[in-house]
Order: C-alpha cells, then sequence, then structure tokens
C-alpha cells in the first residue's frame, strides 16, 4: 500500500493553524531564566539542551513560563523560501509533473529588488536569466534577450516585509476573490443584519453579500460574525443558507483592501485571462523526440478535457537531428492557444517523415489558472509567527524586564488559573503572567533578592529561582518558578518562616505571609512549539522582535 501527503494537505493544515491564531487564543511563551546547566550552582550556560517531544519536557517547559503574550491576526501569515532574482542563473521553470518543484534550488519562483514576485514559465530552454522582470500585469511577459517568461504574482507589501520577510524566508498571501458563507442557526436578526456561523476575517466593509443571484446589499458594519447590511433583505436569508460574498466591482474593492488592492486585481485578471488554466508549454522528455524528421510534422492534435483546447501548429516545431526538440505553442498564429481550464492531455505528433513518432508532454497550469492562488502555487505551507515584546508588557509587569529567557513556546487556549485545575475560563488577555509569588513580610528590604537567585524556605526546605520581585505594593512579592534543578517541594504560609537566597539575602523575618497565584493555569492548553536557544536578556528599553517559522 503506498500513499501521499500532497502539498494542498499541507497547505491546508497550514491554513488551519493561521485560522486557529485569528479565531482561537494562542500565546507566545517566554521562559527559562536560569543558565543551561544541571545544578543551581553552575550559573554558567552551555549549549541549549535539545527539546523532545515527549510530556516530561513539554511540563517542564510550562513550570519555567515567564511571561506570555497573545498572537493577533497580524501576526501570522504564510511564507515559502526567499529565492531573489539574480542576474546569470538558470531558473527551474514551472512544472506540473515535477514532484520537488518547491526543493528546486534555484526554483521556479524569484522575489526581485522592487519586492515582486514572480513565477518562472519559460526559461528560454535552459539559458541564464539576464533581464529582472518588473511588469505587473495579468498576462504572462517575458524578453527576448533571454528567452525567460515570467507570471507576475504579487508585490510584497511594506507591512508584510517589516513582519515577516527574512533572509531565508518571504510571506505570501492569497486575496479571496469570492467567500463563501453560512447563516446561523438564529437567521437574519433583523431587515439589515445577517448572522454567521463563525466569523470571517477576510469579510470586509465593503463586500455585498449575494444569496444565489440574489444580492442581499452590502456590508456597512461588522461586529464578529454580525453582518450589517445596507440592504433590506436580510429576512431572505434562512438557517444554513449558502451565502456568497464578494464586491461588486474594482471600485468597492479598492476601498476595501488598500494596499492589498493590487494584487487582489492581479489574482482576478489572472482567473479572467482567456488561458487560464491552460496547457502552458509543451516538453519533449530526452530520448522522446522521435528520429528520422525530414521536415516538419504534417499534424499536432492535442486532447484534452478543456473549456477550450490548446493549439500546437506544425510550423512551430524545432528540429534539429532528425529529432524534434522543441514544439511552441501559437506562434506562428500571432496567438497563445494555449486552451483554457484543462485538467489532462495528450499530444499525437505524425507526419514530416519521422522513422519514430515524437511523443512530447504537456505541461499543465495550476487550475483556475497562474496567478490566482499565490499560497497553494507556491507551497505555502510554512507559517511565519511575528511578536514584538516591549517592556513590560502591561499591568503587573505581565512581561517581567531585568531578566533572561531561553526558551519560546507556542501555547493554544490556555485557561486562567482557578483552584480545580483546568477549569477556569479561556485567557483572551493580551499578556498573561505565568507566575506565581510570595508575599512577604517581615524587616528588611526585599528588594535585596535579585533575578536568578535561589531561594530556599528553611520550614519546608522548598527552592525556587526568582524570576523578579516586585516591591510597589504594601506586600512585597518574590515571583518564581521552579524547575528540576530546584525540586518542586511547594512554599509553606506556617513554616517558612525565613526566606533566604543563596548570598545571605533575606533569613530572618522574612517570611511568606501568602502565595499568589498565577494568571494563568500553566498546565492547560496545548503546548504546539517549543524552542530552546541561547539567553535573550530582557529590558526596559529594547523591543525583542521574535520570528519563529513553522512547517507542516
Amino acid at each position: 500500500m503506498t500513499a501521499i501527503v500532497s502539498s494542498n494537505f499541507r497547505v491546508v493544515n497550514a491554513d488551519n493553524f493561521k485560522e486557529d491564531v485569528k479565531n482561537s487564543n494562542v500565546y507566545v511563551a517566554i521562559g527559562r531564566a536560569d543558565a543551561w546547566s544541571l545544578t543551581t550552582s553552575d550559573t554558567t550556560d552551555t549549549t541549549p539542551f535539545t527539546p523532545n517531544d515527549h510530556l516530561d519536557d513539554q511540563n517542564n517547559a510550562r513550570r519555567q513560563f515567564i511571561g506570555m503574550q497573545k498572537l493577533t491576526s497580524a501576526d501570522v501569515s504564510h511564507v515559502v523560501k526567499r529565492h531573489n532574482w539574480t542576474t546569470g542563473t538558470v531558473y527551474v521553470p514551472w512544472d506540473s509533473d515535477d514532484a520537488d518543484i518547491y526543493d528546486r534550488n534555484p526554483c521556479f519562483y524569484v522575489m526581485t529588488n522592487e519586492f515582486k514576485v514572480y513565477k518562472c514559465l519559460r526559461n528560454g530552454n535552459g539559458a541564464q536569466s539576464t533581464v529582472q522582470p518588473t511588469h505587473t500585469t495579468a498576462t504572462p511577459t517575458g524578453s527576448a534577450t533571454d528567452g525567460y517568461i515570467w507570471k507576475y504574482m504579487y508585490s510584497i507589501t511594506t507591512a508584510d516585509s517589516e513582519k515577516f520577510l527574512t533572509n531565508a524566508y518571504m510571506p505570501v498571501k492569497t486575496i479571496p476573490i469570492t467567500i463563501e458563507a453560512f447563516a446561523a442557526a438564529a437567521g437574519a436578526t433583523n431587515q439589515t443584519k445577517i448572522l454567521l456561523k463563525e466569523a470571517n476575517l477576510d469579510i470586509k466593509v465593503g463586500h455585498r453579500v449575494k444569496k444565489g443571484d440574489t444580492v442581499l446589499g452590502e456590508i456597512s458594519a461588522i461586529a464578529g460574525a454580525e453582518l450589517t447590511l445596507d440592504g433590506n433583505l436580510a429576512a431572505a436569508v434562512s438557517a444554513n443558507d449558502l451565502l456568497i460574498i464578494d464586491f461588486e466591482d474594482d471600485t468597492h474593492a479598492s476601498t476595501a483592501l488598500s494596499t492589498d488592492f493590487t494584487q487582489y486585481k492581479a489574482q482576478k485578471d489572472s482567473l479572467q485571462l482567456a488561458e487560464a488554466g491552460g496547457i502552458e508549454r509543451i516538453e519533449i522528455p530526452a530520448g522522446q523526440g522521435g528520429a528520422g524528421y525530414t521536415g516538419n510534422p504534417s499534424s499536432i492534435v492535442i486532447s484534452s478535457d478543456g473549456e477550450t483546447n490548446a493549439v500546437a501548429e506544425p510550423a512551430d516545431v524545432t528540429i534539429a537531428g532528425g529529432a524534434i526538440t522543441a514544439i511552441d505553442i501559437g506562434t506562428s498564429t500571432g496567438s497563445s492557444n494555449h486552451g483554457k481550464n484543462i485538467t489532462v492531455a495528450t499530444i499525437t505528433v505524425s507526419g514530416g517523415g519521422a522513422t519514430t513518432d515524437a511523443t512530447p508532454r504537456a505541461i499543465i497550469a495550476p487550475n483556475r489558472g497562474h496567478g490566482t492562488d499565490p499560497v497553494a502555487e507556491l507551497g505555502g505551507f510554512l507559517i511565519a509567527l511575528n511578536t514584538q515584546l516591549v517592556g513590560a508588557g502591561g499591568a503587573g509587569a505581565d512581561l517581567t524586564i531585568g531578566n533572561d529567557f531561553r526558551q519560546i513556546s507556542i501555547i493554544k487556549n490556555p485557561r486562567v488559573h482557578n483552584a480545580t485545575p483546568y477549569a477556569g475560563d479561556l485567557a483572551t488577555a493580551t499578556t498573561l503572567n505565568p507566575l506565581k509569588a510570595l508575599n512577604i513580610t517581615g524587616g528588611g528590604d526585599v528588594a535585596d533578592f535579585s533575578a536568578d537567585d535561589v531561594i530556599t524556605g528553611n520550614g519546608t526546605g522548598a527552592k525556587a529561582f526568582v524570576a523578579y520581585v516586585d516591591t510597589s505594593d504594601s506586600n512585597n512579592k518574590i515571583y518564581y518558578y521552579q524547575n528540576e534543578k530546584t525540586g518542586f517541594i511547594n512554599f509553606s504560609t506556617s513554616s517558612d518562616t525565613q526566606i533566604t537566597a543563596q548570598d545571605g539575602a533575606g533569613g530572618s523575618g522574612f517570611s511568606v505571609n501568602s502565595i499568589s497565584a498565577a494568571d494563568v493555569d500553566s498546565r492547560s492548553g496545548d503546548l504546539l512549539f517549543l524552542e530552546n536557544r541561547t539567553p535573550i536578556n530582557r529590558s526596559a528599553t529594547q523591543i525583542e522582535d521574535i520570528k519563529l517559522i513553522l512547517e507542516f
């Protein structure tokens, strides 16, 4: 039994994760403020430990969280490997029969120095690319100088470049031309409002809503899954009705999409090309050019399932050494004749004095045509996450400064702390403090405790690392965490009458009055990602820009 996991499956998984970030509560957690070492006395970092995909490592990471920040829809994007256009490079042309097309280097797509992305459709029969493409029209365009034909895909916006462009990866997205949505069980709330089964962030003010061919109205406001229309036909919508959401015209699209309109228009124009989804080119596989040709063949018959068929003329054949080396499409007639919406094609060549007929192969464009779905076409099964940690990140120093971190995690749907484990409400705050705190009473200055100090309770013998100390309220607080180096004995408000550090800070009078729970139950939620790394120090005067690449 044989099977494959298709690239489409990988793209769908990536897209599902992207939607999860949009519609769920997904957080980036930072943790592990102590050194990569085996004992509390060893404060020298070794090489970061390699994380393992098992429950023990996940639980250990959860216990060491020192701050959490929620991701937004603006923090996630599909990305693909970055390939800069470079003169003198022989690029791989698109091939519908190449299982390794996304792993080729040089690749079949490029980003120019203008941040425009193009797909290579023809490479001048293996020539070096010497003319950088610059066009933004939907029709594939090339240069007679190097023989390359490029399809304009999209331009990377300034905002996307700043958040998601790296030395190795570049952002890619598809702007929906039409959106399908289902009415909720409640149906229309009144004459001007429609409830959807689920919110869709791709739906914009300015979209129109249709039921079948009936236009219900244009969207004037969006509140989650509730759409307010400027029409008065919402009452015609029933539960589970399929609604089609699109733009009435390019003017409405331009207003609603702003910087994304250029790409929207390129996709839309590509979809409407007369040759969308046709035969891109005809390849002559090695050894399949036939033999004995004394002249051009008498006929070339292309059989396909297309809406319109492709046409190749005998005059468009190149012969060398008695074999066919190339067949162009439509050159002699002045039209491309690629056909439209083809999924399968065979090519039969006859005549020309051949002793053995050539057996060409059709290279077929993606369904609906090149440039209509950049994410799927370029292999967008990688996701980039980008968030910035700024200062303390909110009230109560949810993102502690004055300490460092060595772990980055992604956790989905954690719950706020509850006395009963896993019973709290879903966490929704922008930042969360995952640390417990010892509320200290007694004389002396609790500020004598420092980040990374190992503190000990005299009664229980409990040990912990100090994440940070808060002296801003009447109860001086030591925020702490425990790991395998400190052990996991709980502190006690009754027996820990002295709290001391290795350097002698604390001592008599520093007792635990109470223990404050963390904002979040770190045991809850799904831990999706864990990275161990060298330390990154947090400071009130800097911004930590975290970029993560996930491959599906």
